[in-house]
């Protein structure tokens, strides 16, 4: 329990480290190309600067724990972690069921921010006029952004070298039995597993849609 619960925490901090400066730097694009922090002025971002609003929209995927990307590997562990803890006996059984008690609620607290913000940004129809059409980001800007999506993607599809990275530094807490490093081993594996094939269900369904629409004719 200690060991997977101190890996995923440790693996949670570098996680936020990627998708929340993926997110302010997104931000930071957006106030750039418009000039306002008023979200209920913007909307319909995503056709004029898609680099940024798909960033943007996998940060916002990472940062609510959603499968396949990275933050859902940490958070899963934690997870994991505290229904282990559940078998304990008195006070640390009721301190494991608050811990998942409340990484449920700020989970769900974060998906359902990030949704009305993606949804407010960047889709639907602008809620202003520009005087002047907008513009993507830079191209330093946009590297950046890029760059660490790709990070949030790579850990999710395959954690299990970062898993075993993490985990060697608290490696002390399985008590020097190999025991349970194998045990997080194979979870690392079916996570890893288990993320690909979610991003294989995503992907076929998207090239599904783009095949089902692709000759409909515009109203």
């Amino acid at each position: 329990m200690a060991l997977l619960g101190f890996c995923g925490g440790l693996l949670h901090v570098c996680n936020h480290a990627l998708f929340k400066s993926l997110l302010f730097l997104a931000a930071g694009a957006v106030l750039h190309a418009t000039g306002t922090r008023d979200s209920d002025q913007l909307g319909g971002l995503i056709k004029t600067m898609p680099v940024t609003g798909r960033c943007f929209l996998t940060g916002s995927v990472a940062i609510a724990g959603l499968p396949p990307l990275n933050g859902f590997v940490s958070e899963f562990l934690i997870y994991y972690a505290g229904f282990l803890g559940l078998a304990l006996p008195g006070m640390d059984m009721l301190l494991a069921m608050a811990a998942l008690l409340a990484l449920a609620t700020i989970g769900g607290l974060a998906s359902a921010c990030f949704t009305k913000a993606v949804g407010m940004i960047f889709l639907g129809e602008p809620r202003r006029h520009w005087p002047q059409p907008l513009v993507e980001a830079g191209v330093s800007m946009r590297l950046s952004m890029v760059l660490l999506a790709l990070g949030c993607v790579m850990i999710g599809l395959w954690p299990e070298p970062v898993i075993a990275f993490v985990a060697a530094g608290v490696g002390e807490l399985a008590g020097g039995t190999g025991v349970a490093m194998a045990a997080l081993d194979s979870t690392a594996a079916h996570l890893g597993l288990a993320a690909r094939l979610c991003m294989g269900v995503v992907l076929a369904v998207f090239l599904l849609r783009r095949l089902l629409y692709r000759n409909k004719p515009v109203a």
